[in-house]
């Protein structure tokens, strides 16, 4: 067959194939032909069962003259119309073959690559756990050292309680003395006033005795009060270090002297930390009751010394900072911890949640201000506030847009991370930082100013300038605040002693703290929504 035959011929094969299902080429190609070459037929209604095989195709290519349809002994079968087109269909069929084995192997090198690369990943997976392992042995070194060091610690202080109760015996001593001598003055002065009634003709004499028992008295009456102060100053000292001594003491004893409830001994050592030493038995006592009648949840290990707290408007979570700059995220609902971000370098100052609990802020003492996203434990924001002093109230705005940072002497305002269009840090003024809330739109902000309240629009409004009003001992928020919501005054927040433990019970959370939290910052509310303290308490 020429060159020019053969071309024409498959061209008028292809052509004629082109329009019909691909799986009656396979099917020409299989059925009509042997493996030899030589043509074949095949019965026409067996073929229109076969899968893509249509009478419509079929009388196509018959109709082309590339198919026929020859009738056998009753039967019509299909074969090809000459024997010229049996080359060109086993061409065909044989590139077509090699096109599928070719294709066969390469998926036979995919699935072995695929296999290698799986062997690999598994053989970095069992590194991985090595390393997992080894760091898991040093971590428990670490914490046996840390065991160690802690009781030295707790000895050392027993030690300085045992010299600052001596110290105090003396200064007690000293008090007493210089209360006798009080004594020993009026009593002189008493004298000097008879003696004046009795010598009625030396009065001038007994006058100037008098004076001079008065100067001797009120220098000794001055004397003493000196010396009243530094028994005092001793005293409180001296209580301190007693209260440092005996929860370190329980601590780093628990395990030892009350093994079956070391959360026990572990709370009435915090408890006797904050109690006066004068009242110290009474404290312990009330606390062990306490105990007796609701039990103490479990404790926590925190690791560090807590330096600031916050709680979620709903109650359910805490967030505790540390001296080491870690930020701890606690479920009060089954008290346990549930992440620990590092991401600051120093103590951290203050801390708040927003309205929902989803980003909590915290800021350190070198004042960096972080923002984070609670649900997946992501740092979502950081600024550096250079020019504000010791950072010691954060409050988030109600809608979560601003965040308010106040030190001892600035306020400013930040912009929560996602929202644009606004100034990332504003500054608004002086404040001292008891007094700070926002607005119920987020649109102003209310801070104390020395003796005064300062209302100023957020960033994102135009300014406008700022109230100021002298509160009273107990004045109401007048109606020129009622856009501003939430006013809050800072009060002093618990923090944990020397110990590496933190320890909770549920009544004394529910009622002691916040009690004492109220009394000593009372809120008022006007018609209007504002909630403002006029009189918060100096620290």
């Amino acid at each position: 067959m020429s060159s020019a035959e053969r071309e024409i011929l498959v061209d008028f094969y292809e052509r004629s194939l082109r329009d019909v299902d691909p799986r009656v080429r396979v099917f020409i190609e299989d059925e009509l032909i042997t493996d030899a070459g030589h043509r074949d037929s095949y019965a026409l209604e067996d073929a229109l069962v076969l899968p893509g095989i249509s009478r419509t195709d079929i009388e196509r290519l018959v109709a082309g003259r590339l198919l026929r349809v020859d009738e056998r002994f009753g039967v019509r079968r299909l074969e090809l119309t000459h024997d010229v087109l049996t080359r060109v269909v086993k061409d065909s069929r044989d590139a077509r073959q090699a096109r599928d084995a070719a294709a066969a192997a390469a998926a036979r090198v995919r699935e072995a690559l695929e296999i290698q690369r799986r062997n690999r990943r598994n053989a970095m997976l069992v590194g991985a756990a090595l390393v997992v392992a080894v760091a898991l042995l040093a971590s428990a070194g670490y914490a046996a050292y840390e065991a160690t060091v802690q009781r030295s610690r707790a000895r050392m202080a027993q030690d300085d309680a045992v010299a600052a109760k001596q110290q105090l015996v003396k200064e007690t001593e000293k008090s007493i003395q210089a209360k006798l001598a009080i004594e020993e003055a009026q009593q002189q002065m008493q004298r000097a006033a008879v003696e004046l009634q009795k010598m009625g003709d030396s009065a001038a004499e007994a006058d100037r005795r008098a004076k001079e028992a008065q100067a001797v008295a009120v220098k000794d009456a001055e004397l003493a009060a000196i010396q009243q102060k530094r028994a005092d100053e001793a005293t409180a000292h001296a209580g301190q270090l007693t209260r440092d001594a005996i929860i370190s003491g329980v601590i780093a004893n628990a395990s030892a002297e009350d093994a079956e409830h070391p959360d026990r001994a572990l709370l009435l050592g915090a408890e006797a930390s904050h109690a006066a030493p004068v009242r110290l038995d009474a404290q312990l006592a009330q606390l062990a009751r306490l105990i007796a009648d609701d039990g103490v949840h479990k404790m926590l290990r925190i690791g560090d010394k807590v330096t600031a707290t916050a709680t979620s408007p709903d109650g359910k979570r805490m967030a505790m900072g540390t001296n080491g700059g870690d930020v701890i995220d606690l479920d009060l609902m089954t008290w346990t911890e549930r992440r620990r971000w590092r991401g600051h370098e120093t103590a951290v100052l203050a801390l708040a949640y927003d309205q929902d609990a989803s980003r909590l802020v915290s800021a350190d003492a070198k004042k960096t201000v972080v923002t984070w996203q609670t649900r997946d434990a992501k740092e979502i924001g950081r600024v550096s506030v250079r020019d504000a002093s010791d950072i010691s109230r954060i409050v988030v705005s109600h809608h979560g847009q601003f965040v308010a940072v106040a030190g001892h002497s600035s306020v400013h305002v930040l912009t929560m991370p996602g929202q644009p269009g606004v100034p990332v840090l504003k500054r608004l003024g002086t404040g001292d930082g008891r007094c700070l809330g926002f607005g119920g739109d987020d649109a102003t902000l209310l801070y104390g100013s020395g003796g005064a309240l300062s209302l100023h629009r957020s960033p994102a409004r135009a300014p406008r300038p700022a109230l100021h009003r002298r509160p009273g001992p107990h004045a109401p928020c007048s109606r020129a605040h009622s856009t501003a919501a939430s006013m809050r005054c800072s009060t002093p927040t618990p923090t944990a002693s020397a110990s590496s433990s933190f320890a909770m019970n549920r009544r004394t959370r529910s009622s002691e703290h916040w009690t004492q939290a109220k009394a000593n910052c009372r809120e008022s509310s006007s018609p209007e929504g504002l909630f403002c303290a006029p009189k918060c308490p100096k620290h």
